[in-house]
């Protein structure tokens, strides 16, 4: 027993002496230009304590979210020493806002959440996402509004769809390279059904050349 209890004060001490990594802000945004493709956000600390700061784990919780630790991945902080923990983004096909976190674990148990807030530009609004009829309801028109939030004219050079049959469209120009209606008439709503409507653009950045949007038939939701 009193080998134990030596063996727990032991752990105990060293846990107190331990460093503490302290960040200099544990919430980063960052606005992303339409043509970035990778971001790197660093997230700043110092060594704090008596002892040394050991990095247990670090991780990111998304494939999109890599982590990485200054001088090499370097584990072990002395107090008073400075480093980074640095988040490389991968931005892809991402568009609006969207937070990411990047876990530290120390080796004393405590743990640092580091979160990546990062709004990717939408050059074409589209709203809603996602028009939806039920099942056996009228097939009535519904509407797509597309508005260009960009500095710059974007026109729809086409589009197509993955269910044309049930879901045929109409392509409006309300205002050139501005402003954009489409409309979908379902050709009927006796099943359920799914369409993806792909949205063609003439913008000179690639990754906003194409844009989605949804039609679907589904089960009438419930009465509240």
């Amino acid at each position: 027993m009193k080998w134990l209890n030596w063996v727990l004060g032991i752990g105990l001490c060293a846990s107190l002496n331990a460093g503490e990594l302290v960040f200099e802000e544990l919430l980063i945004e960052h606005d992303a230009k339409p043509d970035e493709e990778k971001v790197d956000v660093d997230f700043k600390f110092t060594v704090e304590g008596e002892g040394p700061a050991v990095i247990k784990r670090y991780e990111a919780a998304c494939s999109c979210l890599e982590a990485r630790i200054s001088e090499g991945g370097k584990l072990v902080w002395q107090p008073g020493e400075s480093g980074t923990v640095r988040g490389v983004f991968s931005v892809g096909n991402f568009r609006g806002t969207l937070d990411k976190s990047i876990s530290v674990q120390m080796a004393d148990g405590r743990s640092h959440q580091l979160t990546v807030r990062m709004t990717m530009p939408e050059l074409l609004k589209i709203e809603p996402k996602t028009l939806r009829w039920d099942e056996g309801a009228k097939p009535a028109p519904q509407s797509f509004t597309i508005t260009v939030n960009a500095d710059e004219p974007i026109n729809i050079k086409g589009l197509s769809g993955t269910n044309n049959e049930k879901f045929p469209y109409e392509l409006e120009t309300v205002e050139e390279g501005k402003r954009y209606k489409v409309t979908v008439t379902p050709s009927n709503t006796e099943q359920r059904g799914f369409g993806l409507l792909r949205i063609a653009t003439d913008s000179r950045y690639r990754k906003h050349q194409s844009y989605q949007a949804f039609m679907v038939v589904t089960k009438p939701r419930p009465q509240s």
